[in-house]
């Protein structure tokens, strides 16, 4: 999938340009977090969380594509399931503290 080759997963074969999985926080985003209050750590809470769910979503297809065994493969869809879930209703959530939605990484389809 076209899609996937522009995400960041070194080990399902989409590289990414500093090794790093889509989805895991910088040090940066990390320290911004740490030193947010009030509604700004709300919104970089669940920023960070939507991301870094959406990083579980693409791990789980990556197994759904190249995995072989049968539990390994129920696991996965259960997981993508789960993930995709909590990303809506994190979004919910920003909608109702009035935040905008929060973007995918690049090339992940919401």
């Amino acid at each position: 999938n076209s899609i996937r080759r522009t995400r960041g997963m070194p080990w399902a074969g989409t590289p990414h340009p500093k090794g790093a999985m889509i989805g895991m926080a910088t040090a940066q985003e990390l320290q911004a977090l740490e030193r947010a209050t009030g509604p700004e750590v709300d919104d970089r809470f669940l920023r960070l969380m939507i991301a870094h769910h959406h990083g579980g979503v693409l791990m789980g297809e990556a197994v759904l594509d190249r995995g072989s065994d049968g539990d390994v493969r129920e696991l996965a869809t259960r997981i993508v399931t789960a993930q995709r879930s909590e990303i809506s209703e994190m979004q919910a959530t920003r909608r109702r503290l009035g935040l905008p939605p929060a973007e995918a990484p690049a090339g992940h389809p919401s």
